[in-house]
C-alpha cells in the first residue's frame, strides 16, 4: 500500500511539473522585476510592422500557447480588463513564477490587446500588449 502512495505521489507531482513545461511552439515572455521596474522582452513573433518597434509587444496567432516567466518567484498576474484574448480567463489570479495561457480561436486577425503585469508587491504595471496575427 505504501508504495502506491509513492507512486501516486510521483504521477501527481510529474502532472503538474508537466503544466509548467513549454514547447520551443510556445510564445515566451520574459518577465524582470527588480525593485518594482518590471521589462518584458522575448521573440515578438510578429509580421513586419505589426508591433512597429515596440519590444513589450507580441503577436498570437489563434490557439497560440503564451507562457509569461518571471525572473524571481514573486507572484503576478495579468490583467486585461474586461476583454481577454485568453482561454479561461487564464491569468488573471496571481502566480509565482510561469503563467502559461491559451489564445482565445475566436478573435479577428489585427485585434489588439493592451493589459498591466502586476506584482503583488509592486504599485505599477508594467503595460505590454498583444496581437492577434
Amino acid at each position: 500500500k505504501y508504495s502506491n502512495f509513492i507512486y501516486l505521489n510521483l504521477v501527481a507531482t510529474l502532472m503538474t511539473l508537466s503544466s509548467y513545461a513549454f514547447s520551443a511552439n510556445d510564445i515566451v515572455i520574459d518577465i524582470h522585476e527588480e525593485q518594482c521596474v518590471v521589462t518584458v522582452s522575448g521573440n515578438s513573433n510578429c509580421d513586419a510592422g505589426q508591433c512597429a518597434g515596440d519590444s513589450q509587444c507580441v503577436c498570437a496567432s489563434k490557439g497560440d500557447h503564451i507562457v509569461w516567466v518571471a525572473n524571481n518567484e514573486d507572484p503576478f498576474d495579468l490583467d486585461f480588463g474586461a476583454d481577454s484574448p485568453l482561454k479561461e480567463n487564464c491569468g488573471k489570479h496571481a502566480k509565482a513564477g510561469q503563467q502559461k495561457c491559451v489564445v482565445k480561436t475566436d478573435l479577428a486577425s489585427g485585434d489588439e490587446f493592451a493589459y498591466d503585469i502586476r506584482f503583488e508587491k509592486c504599485d505599477q504595471p508594467a503595460d505590454p500588449r498583444i496581437i492577434i496575427k
